[in-house]
């Protein structure tokens, strides 16, 4: 007994790390900084989302801050976010927007070479997840249309498919009628990124806020008539509540009565306010039943939790395309069954562009996989769709805001097939230069040109083994977690070999010698 125990501890010990390493991500924000954003956005509301975007990252998440316009500016290299925060909120407040032209094929190029190299130095495993967030209010412009068609071929032709090929994904915001919405779009599909358009400077706080919830996937409670249920388990909550610098101010209601405001001083409350938003952070909440008084709209409610909500909805279909959503509960990383914490319910709402709810829709368990729940989903018209997620249970609730685009028909262009990143014999990213060389070259085109040098290298590359094939993160995983159990059963099997051997010659040499 005391060994099958002291084996399900090893094991455990060892696999714990491996599920719970698909964490955080390696995010890349891209600011158009051109002459032109003086007119398409007065009130710079761009670089307000793009602080609201940092102060609402998650710490197991690294950010880089990058500008563009003719050439590229690294403001600030991928750092851990919560050391990156106070860097990239002062640099935020100092771009000037005096930019001239707009090469996105050099953004790409830069950005390609900063996610990869860093992913490299940091020894981030097969689970590594690059992001480029692409922000801009114009079009690709050399200053000449012959440069413009050359760009955009390498753009399509070159770039698209070392992003896809990575397991990069970009999501491009298009802010004015004159961005281009079209390159952004393919940017997007072939990548499993998003794109959209936003034409009112009012509404780019917001439309950061959807990119937020797109690349880092917060936990959140449920707020329903601005009343939410904080339990036990909830080590963080932080409220965003839109609000008017004319109208009601925010306040809360805490459990037992007590009223707090953004005047309050208090060791766990941190309350800042902005023109869109009331952004409130409450370390360690007190359980029960909190209640948001004032503001201009439904808050949002983010939490840091062990007790998870896991949601899988792809980011694109087409209309007339049946849409697996997936669901589990996740506890430090790890699946669990929900029937061990009670009577759990699993529902999703769809929600239009316009925030109106569609019938709700009741997730199933999956056959054979008692952890996992799902439902097929519909839309009947394209456009763009929140998928809000709840589970509920005894004493708890959880919910997950998904973002789907729903395109007319069929006829969009095929994803370039996404491949992982190229490892080592350590499962670690190789270096950027690695990423390109050798037979065995991890792109989706074979055609595809090779790449255009922006960090020192050497002046070749060693040949890589043609037969050391890349290896997808989760098998590697799943290589790694059988190994390390097989390796612990041949150890403990030793072991008891060992001790069953010695225990037999000992009760041996305590038998009595035969004869008188």
């Amino acid at each position: 007994m005391f060994l099958t125990r002291f084996a399900l501890m090893l094991m455990l010990t060892f696999a714990a790390p491996l599920a719970y390493a698909a964490g955080g991500s390696d995010i890349l924000l891209a600011l158009d900084h051109s002459l032109s954003m003086n007119n398409n956005d007065p009130g710079r509301e761009s670089l307000a989302g793009a602080e609201l975007f940092t102060e609402l990252l998650g710490a197991d998440n690294r950010l880089a801050l990058m500008t563009f316009a003719r050439s590229v500016q690294l403001i600030t290299p991928l750092t851990p976010a919560e050391q990156a925060r106070g860097r990239i909120l002062v640099a935020l407040r100092r771009i000037r927007m005096d930019g001239v032209r707009t090469d996105f094929e050099t953004l790409l190029r830069e950005g390609y070479a900063h996610l990869l190299d860093k992913a490299a130095e940091s020894g981030a495993g097969g689970s590594w997840n690059g992001q480029l967030i692409l922000f801009t209010d114009g079009q690709l412009n050399l200053g000449n249309e012959a440069d413009n068609v050359t760009a955009r071929a390498a753009i399509l032709d070159d770039w698209l498919p070392r992003f896809a090929a990575a397991g990069i994904r970009i999501h491009g915001l298009a802010f004015s009628p004159g961005a281009d919405l079209d390159l952004l779009r393919e940017l997007a599909e072939a990548t499993g990124g998003q794109a959209f358009q936003v034409e009112n400077p009012r509404d780019l706080q917001a439309a950061f806020l959807r990119l937020f919830e797109q690349t880092d996937q917060p936990s959140s409670l449920p707020v329903t008539d601005g009343r939410l249920e904080v339990d036990a388990s909830v080590k963080e909550l932080r409220l965003l509540v839109p609000s008017k610098p004319d109208g009601e101010p925010v306040r809360l209601s805490a459990p037992g009565n007590e009223r707090l405001q953004a005047s309050d001083r208090r060791a766990n409350l941190d309350w800042k306010r902005t023109q869109r938003f009331d952004h409130i952070t409450i370390t360690q909440p007190r359980a029960g039943s909190w209640r948001v008084e004032g503001g201009a709209g439904e808050p949002r409610a983010y939490i840091e939790s062990d007790l998870d909500l896991d949601v899988i909805l792809p980011v694109m279909a087409t209309r007339d395309e049946e849409v697996l959503l997936v669901a589990q509960l996740l506890y430090k990383g790890i699946a669990v069954d929900p029937s061990a914490l009670g009577a759990i319910e699993f529902s999703a709402e769809i929600l239009d562009s316009s925030g109106a709810p569609h019938d709700p829709v009741v997730l199933r368990p999956r056959l054979m996989d008692a952890e996992v729940r799902e439902a097929i989903l519909g839309f009947d018209a394209a456009g763009s769709y929140q998928v809000r997620v709840m589970a509920r249970g005894p004493g708890f609730e959880r919910s997950k805001i998904a973002h789907i685009n729903i395109l007319a028909s069929a006829a969009r262009a095929a994803p370039v097939a996404r491949e992982p990143v190229r490892l080592d014999e350590h499962g670690r990213p190789l270096p950027f230069w690695f990423q390109e060389g050798g037979g065995d070259e991890v792109v989706a085109s074979e055609a595809a040109p090779s790449v255009r040098r922006t960090l020192s290298e050497p002046a070749s590359s060693p040949d890589l083994d043609p037969l050391s094939a890349p290896v997808k993160p989760h098998q590697k995983a799943l290589a790694i977690l059988l190994a390390t159990n097989l390796a612990i059963v041949v150890v403990l099997g030793a072991v008891l070999a060992y001790w069953w051997r010695a225990r037999r010659q000992s009760s041996r040499s305590r038998e009595p010698l035969d004869g008188g």
